[in-house]
């Protein structure tokens, strides 16, 4: 399909298309108790997500008083540690944002950088991040990029939004080098 078509396909990286109908609250499991996590407007993650990234700010932040006190106890008392709890806010990111929470980040630092262009054409399209879901007007945004682009630059520019950071990639890449014992023992015997 060629950019600027009208026609725009979901996202190869989309993971979950429900979370673009309406901002939502879930829950996270900290020590083997389940903190509920606020629903959560495009308005509020873009004040949360434009500039310096605070991990911390997002969860515990968006929580009640409580549930920051029993994350911080938790800590504390060592029964998580910082790096899972930065793990569950880049799980919110994520699952707010309907894709991977790099391409979530990649994509506000791009209209940030862009704000005067694109957020005034979303404005204008009617798209108002107080009222939509992180998924729904990153859809929105997708579809901006997409139908301003020719096919080569949007291929380079896909490209570089999708290509997960180092880390993640490695993880991946070992993921898929695992075997069971039986897919093992299968290949052994030929």
């Amino acid at each position: 399909m060629q950019p600027g078509s009208g026609k725009t396909p979901v996202p190869e990286q989309t993971v979950n298309a429900v979370a673009s109908l309406r901002p939502f609250a879930t829950e996270v499991n900290v020590a083997g108790q389940w903190v509920p996590f606020p629903a959560l407007t495009a308005a509020d993650w873009l004040e949360l997500l434009m500039g310096d990234l605070e991990l911390f700010l997002i969860f515990p932040g968006q929580c009640d008083e409580d549930d920051q006190e029993f994350v911080d106890d938790c800590l504390v008392q060592g029964f998580v540690d910082v790096d899972e709890v930065d793990e569950a806010a880049l799980n919110l990111i994520e699952t707010a944002g309907g894709r991977p929470w790099w391409i979530v980040l990649r994509m506000i630092r791009v209209v940030q950088d862009k704000w005067g262009i694109l957020g005034a054409e979303m404005t204008r399209m009617g798209v108002h991040p107080d009222a939509v879901s992180l998924s729904a007007w990153l859809d929105v945004l997708w579809n901006l990029f997409f139908q301003h682009m020719d096919e080569q630059k949007w291929i380079m520019f896909a490209t570089q939004l999708e290509t997960p950071p180092p880390q993640i990639a490695a993880r991946q890449t070992i993921d898929t080098m695992e075997m069971s014992t039986d897919s093992f023992t299968s290949l052994m015997r030929g």
